[in-house]
């Protein structure tokens, strides 16, 4: 089969909903990027002889790297990483079936793979545990948010930097003018919303902080989506024994690609 690949018009929304639609709970970020960043990614799709979207991919361009997700057939989207040629990114959404097209099309430039989990949650699975006080954070905690960003992820950002970030729902335990854990919401679908970035800070660990957190995301998550979920990496056990405290059951085991960087789930 012959295809080609071509920067997205919209033109193509139709056929590209119809695609990242067949599995919604891993497509979140497709299907999210189309309806809410189209602005912010850049989309590409491999096309066959007759216009038919058969694979599409899309670069969501942060900072420091880019975030990359596809979906579709195998070949397509090795032809779309092959034109790509990504530098500097994470695919954080690597079914396993796309494993041996990501190597082929990147060879020596895959850096760090990790075998992660995408759990899943709906309202009846949904088991809250919420034991702190658990802020949802404004536009006035970004000074906060901001010192947690440059302390605990060695990342400097400004305070209208944290601003736009609080943009995405967050939840955080805060004590002392400082967050001890934080989860937030990355994507926001009818279908399912994101969680992710859940992080408590070390000598805070083991007090039941990111349970709260993440209860408390979920239950915002399940108000605005059918359905919740999350990636975990999959060696990380105390992670994945808290989510299933909360309900998350595993939905598909995934690799998270990492290519002239090293980024963890």
């Amino acid at each position: 089969m012959t295809l080609k690949v071509v920067e997205v018009a919209d033109r193509y929304s139709d056929d590209i909903l119809r695609l990242a639609k067949l599995d919604p709970v891993l497509n979140v970020f497709i299907i999210y990027d189309w309806m809410s960043l189209r602005d912010r990614c850049g989309f590409y799709v491999a096309l066959d002889s007759s216009e038919m979207v058969k694979a599409v991919c899309v670069i969501y361009r942060d900072r420091s790297f880019d975030s990359i997700v596809f979906c579709g057939s195998e070949k397509g989207v090795e032809m779309i990483l092959d034109h790509i040629k990504p530098v500097r990114a994470v695919m954080p959404i690597v079914e396993f079936k796309y494993m041996k097209a990501v190597s082929r099309s990147l060879g020596h430039n895959i850096g760090s793979v990790y075998d992660c989990m995408l759990m899943v949650c709906s309202g009846d699975m949904f088991k809250p545990k919420v034991r702190h006080r658990v802020l949802k954070l404004e536009d006035r905690h970004a000074d906060i948010l901001r010192s947690f960003w440059v302390e605990e992820r060695g990342r400097e950002i400004s305070v209208e930097e944290a601003k736009e970030l609080l943009g995405k729902p967050t939840f955080a335990v805060v004590s002392g003018g400082r967050i001890l854990s934080i989860a937030n919401i990355l994507a926001v679908t009818s279908d399912v919303s994101m969680i992710g970035g859940v992080y408590t800070v070390p000598e805070f660990r083991g007090r039941g902080l990111a349970t709260s957190v993440v209860s408390k995301a979920t239950e915002e998550a399940l108000k605005l989506s059918r359905l919740s979920t999350l990636v975990v990496r999959s060696e990380n056990l105390p992670a994945v024994r808290l989510y299933r405290k909360v309900g998350y059951e595993p939905y598909k085991r995934l690799k998270w690609v990492c290519v002239g960087v090293d980024v963890k789930p």
